[in-house]
Protein backbone atom coordinates (compact mmCIF):
# COMPACT_ATOMS: atom_id res chain seq x y z
CA UNK A 1 0.00 0.00 0.00
CA UNK A 2 1.53 3.45 -1.32
CA UNK A 3 0.69 4.91 2.07
CA UNK A 4 3.62 2.67 4.00
CA UNK A 5 5.68 4.15 1.37
CA UNK A 6 6.96 7.22 2.89
CA UNK A 7 9.63 7.56 0.02
CA UNK A 8 7.34 8.30 -2.39
CA UNK A 9 5.99 11.97 -2.56
CA UNK A 10 2.11 12.81 -2.69
CA UNK A 11 2.72 14.66 -5.76
CA UNK A 12 4.11 11.05 -7.33
CA UNK A 13 1.00 9.44 -5.46
CA UNK A 14 -1.44 11.67 -7.09
CA UNK A 15 0.44 11.16 -10.56
CA UNK A 16 0.66 7.47 -10.34
CA UNK A 17 -3.05 7.41 -9.33
CA UNK A 18 -3.93 10.09 -12.49
CA UNK A 19 -2.12 7.57 -15.26
CA UNK A 20 -4.10 4.53 -13.77
CA UNK A 21 -7.12 6.29 -13.83
CA UNK A 22 -6.90 7.28 -17.72
CA UNK A 23 -5.92 4.18 -18.60
CA UNK A 24 -9.38 2.65 -17.07
CA UNK A 25 -10.44 5.07 -18.30
CA UNK A 26 -9.63 4.00 -22.05
CA UNK A 27 -10.95 0.93 -21.95
CA UNK A 28 -14.14 1.46 -19.82
CA UNK A 29 -16.62 4.72 -19.35
CA UNK A 30 -17.77 2.65 -16.44
CA UNK A 31 -15.26 3.02 -13.63
CA UNK A 32 -15.62 3.70 -9.29
CA UNK A 33 -12.51 4.46 -7.51
CA UNK A 34 -12.61 3.57 -3.94
CA UNK A 35 -10.78 5.51 -0.96
CA UNK A 36 -8.25 3.37 1.00
CA UNK A 37 -9.37 2.86 4.32
CA UNK A 38 -7.47 3.62 7.54
CA UNK A 39 -5.28 1.17 9.25
CA UNK A 40 -6.69 -0.07 12.61
CA UNK A 41 -4.84 -0.85 15.55
CA UNK A 42 -3.87 -4.58 15.29
CA UNK A 43 -5.41 -6.69 18.61
CA UNK A 44 -2.68 -9.09 17.92
CA UNK A 45 0.45 -7.63 18.64
CA UNK A 46 2.48 -9.90 16.14
CA UNK A 47 1.30 -8.16 13.48
CA UNK A 48 2.26 -4.59 12.96
CA UNK A 49 0.93 -1.04 13.74
CA UNK A 50 0.43 0.90 10.91
CA UNK A 51 -2.15 3.32 12.39
CA UNK A 52 0.83 6.09 12.19
CA UNK A 53 0.61 6.11 8.24
CA UNK A 54 -3.28 7.26 8.89
CA UNK A 55 -2.49 10.46 7.82
CA UNK A 56 -0.87 9.22 4.46
CA UNK A 57 -3.94 7.18 4.35
CA UNK A 58 -6.61 10.71 4.25
CA UNK A 59 -3.92 12.47 2.12
CA UNK A 60 -4.33 9.92 -0.54
CA UNK A 61 -7.63 9.58 -0.55
CA UNK A 62 -8.45 13.26 -0.75
CA UNK A 63 -5.48 13.41 -4.08
CA UNK A 64 -8.19 10.20 -4.74
CA UNK A 65 -11.19 12.20 -4.29
CA UNK A 66 -9.98 15.43 -6.52
CA UNK A 67 -8.72 13.13 -9.28
CA UNK A 68 -12.28 11.23 -9.77
CA UNK A 69 -14.04 14.79 -9.43
CA UNK A 70 -11.76 16.79 -12.08
CA UNK A 71 -12.50 13.43 -14.42
CA UNK A 72 -16.15 13.00 -13.48
CA UNK A 73 -15.33 9.77 -11.90
CA UNK A 74 -16.88 7.84 -9.45
CA UNK A 75 -15.78 7.97 -5.81
CA UNK A 76 -16.54 5.89 -2.78
CA UNK A 77 -14.77 7.59 0.17
CA UNK A 78 -14.39 4.67 2.40
CA UNK A 79 -11.31 5.91 4.74
CA UNK A 80 -13.30 5.75 7.79
CA UNK A 81 -16.17 3.35 6.92
CA UNK A 82 -13.98 0.42 9.28
CA UNK A 83 -13.09 2.36 12.35
CA UNK A 84 -15.36 1.15 15.24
Amino acid sequence: MEALDAIRSEAEFTAAASRLIDEFRAVTPRLAVLSPARFTKPTDPRCPDNTGANARVASHSAALAKLCEERKVAFVELTDAFVN
